[in-house]
């Protein structure tokens, strides 16, 4: 089944349980909890055993991200696509954090008030991201390992797991507080004036900021070795890709999710400026085709793309594959490229699209 089709089954399943789970909301000690799991797991299930959830407050359903990047890129789909008719409920694709609050975080037999954790933060442009560091006299009295798993679980708490990992590249503990540093609970607040301060749109969606690449292209058998500059919101994917890994691929695959690119041959007579300006306009031409993102009626989703010395390159996220081929066509059939397709992986092989000449491989 692919993602859309697993998507719908969790919100039909959910349409038909709705009754019950108000039950439970309404008169929670009427069951123990393995009988509220139970229940819950057999909707979930239907997008994958292994992910994670929380239920209860007001009609709430949180998913829980817990650190798998894949998650990133598939749970705001799939909340998306949540019926109308589910509209007195609160669904989150991961832990929404409590901005601006202060909570007791309670981990290896330490109690810690969050708004007593001093931090300070630095901003590295390359990677758009900030890299922070800590002082409470009890959190970087831990082991370092200890210290720096508490930190990050409060960190997801305080200002969300999304924005925890589009933002944060990492942390460190110091020894001693160091001048003018703020409480946890003010950093999300101070997060977003920065990224505003640098005229920077704060990305809610992972496919919504992109990180520049680019390496010294060579020679090879494989393709995406002649890349000279390419933009990416999936740094795990790429990363897999160089590696000859297949980690994040499969991992998008077991919920029914596609990582593919699409590749045609650069034209020699073109400049660097003029190819990149094309590929740039196909993958808008392939985003409309493939719908609004966010929407919860796309298609799929472009994550990037790269100029190399022989070929351009799109990189791309389907949520439902059997669409694909139809609409990419359509949407490309104006330029007068030979087009393939490969599955994101070092070994996947070239697929033709369709040709318009001689296909280049």
């Amino acid at each position: 089944m692919t993602l859309l089709e697993r998507t719908d089954a969790f919100w039909q399943w959910f349409l038909e349980h709705e009754s019950a789970l108000l039950q439970i909301l309404s008169h929670p000690a009427d069951y123990q909890p393995h009988q509220v799991t139970d229940l819950l797991d057999q909707g979930a299930s239907l997008l994958s055993p292994e992910l994670r959830y929380t239920f209860g407050g007001k009609r709430q359903f949180t998913f829980s991200v817990s650190g798998q990047e894949h998650l990133f890129y598939l749970l705001p789909y799939i909340v998306s696509r949540r019926p109308e008719a589910l509209s007195g409920w609160t669904f989150h694709p991961g832990i929404p954090g409590m901005p601006g609050q202060s909570f007791q975080f309670s981990m290896f037999d330490s109690s810690i008030p969050c708004d007593q954790v001093l931090i300070s933060m630095s901003y590295r442009p390359a990677d758009r991201a900030f890299q922070l560091a800590f002082y409470h006299p009890v959190l970087c009295s831990l082991e370092p390992a200890q210290s720096l798993q508490a930190f990050y679980a409060m960190l997801e708490l305080s200002i969300g797991e999304s924005l925890s990992w589009l933002y944060i590249d990492n942390a460190k503990p110091l020894e001693s507080p160091r001048p003018n540093m703020f409480p946890l609970s003010q950093l999300d607040r101070r997060l977003r004036e920065a990224l505003r301060g640098m005229d920077l749109t704060v990305a809610e969606r992972p496919e919504d900021r992109r990180l520049r690449y680019g390496f010294d292209a060579r020679k090879s058998m494989f393709r995406r070795f002649d890349i000279v500059e390419g933009f990416t919101s999936y740094t795990g994917l790429l990363n897999d890709y160089y590696r000859g890994k297949t980690e994040q691929f499969e991992a998008l695959l077991s919920y029914g999710a596609k990582a593919c690119y699409l590749s045609f041959p650069r034209d020699r007579t073109m400049s660097s400026v003029l190819a990149d300006r094309l590929r740039y306009q196909m993958e808008n031409t392939l985003q409309q085709a493939l719908g609004p993102t966010g929407s919860g009626l796309e298609t799929g989703v472009v994550l990037g793309g790269a100029l190399g010395r022989e070929r351009c390159y799109i990189d791309l996220l389907l949520y439902h594959e059997p669409d694909f081929l139809p609409l990419a066509r359509a949407a490309l059939e104006g330029y007068p490229y030979s087009f393939s397709l490969s599955d994101f992986c070092l070994l996947a092989p070239p697929l033709p699209l369709y040709s318009k000449g001689p296909l280049l491989n």
